[in-house]
């Protein structure tokens, strides 16, 4: 795999935290090129920012750095917001190395919170966990480490080969679901965790099936021009507008129950109206027919 790596230019995600720092030394004589935001949300943020400057610079690394002056309302929409534009400035930097791929250094313990914050929303998902290699802004995007280490084996490693790291002070407190997650995990064993990564994985294997089925089931909807009539009469109802929704619509918060009153609207008598998704997006429905 890194022989690979090794032929491309190659745009690594370093934040400074345990995980990137091990990323970036592990590619460090590959052809790449880092990039790192500043948040400045906490007030040790720019020894997050040396910390990978001094490796780079060790290292004849080339790095690009983002520093957000962005003021953020609440704890509850900082992590999201502070995705939208980290993935907009790797998307900038991609752009403009022309690279082949994004690494990012998700590890284990990544893919099983994100399997519990996906529970806990109660949310209909494609996929638990996290992909191992997905495309997202014009990007192809990699975890090599997704299924190959725990964070604790990657902090011992960083140890002995005696490298600098960052540790997120904001990571002890609850302010965050995933934090809350964090602590929860912190007693179970690496058995116990790698067993829970097998069950998703094979989850997984028979979700893609699952979504090979109902993307040909969509396919015909689709040629029919979202006729009602055509989907009142199909089977698995609920996965086919799951799959519509995420395929025509941006962001759009999909759960359980939504499904289900997003399909009694259509099949309502009314043979025209609309269904609020979310603020001014709305599903237009006209002479039992879906309008896009």
């Amino acid at each position: 795999m890194l022989n690979k790596i090794n032929k491309k230019i190659t745009l690594l995600a370093v934040s400074g935290g345990p995980d990137s720092m091990f990323l970036l030394n592990k590619l460090k004589n590959k052809n790449i090129v880092a990039a790192h935001v500043n948040y400045h949300l906490r007030a040790d943020s720019n020894v997050d920012q040396q910390i990978v400057e001094k490796f780079c610079q060790k290292h004849k690394i080339k790095l690009e750095i983002l520093s957000s002056e962005k003021k953020y309302e609440d704890y509850q929409n900082i992590q999201h917001q502070a995705r939208l534009i980290r993935y907009h400035f790797f998307s900038q930097i991609y752009k403009k190395y022309n690279c082949k791929q994004l690494i990012i250094a998700h590890q284990k313990d990544d893919f099983i919170e994100t399997v519990f914050l996906q529970k806990m929303k109660k949310k209909e998902v494609n996929y638990w966990g996290i992909k191992k290699k997905n495309f997202l802004y014009n990007m192809n995007i990699t975890r090599i480490f997704l299924f190959k280490y725990f964070k604790e084996e990657i902090i011992n490693l960083l140890n002995k080969k005696n490298i600098h790291f960052a540790i997120d002070s904001s990571n002890s407190k609850d302010i965050y679901q995933r934090n809350k997650i964090r602590h929860k995990l912190a007693t179970k064993s690496k058995i116990w965790k790698n067993l829970f990564i097998l069950k998703y994985r094979f989850l997984n294997i028979i979700k893609i099936i699952k979504f090979i089925r109902i993307n040909f089931l969509l396919s015909k909807w689709e040629k029919s021009n979202f006729d009602i009539s055509f989907f009142e009469k199909m089977k698995q109802k609920s996965q086919i507008l799951y799959f519509f929704i995420h395929k025509y619509y941006f962001d759009i918060n999909i759960t359980k129950d939504k499904l289900k009153s997003i399909e009694s609207f259509l099949l309502a008598k009314e043979r025209s109206g609309r269904y609020l998704l979310k603020k001014d997006v709305f599903l237009v429905k006209k002479q039992y027919r879906i309008i896009l």
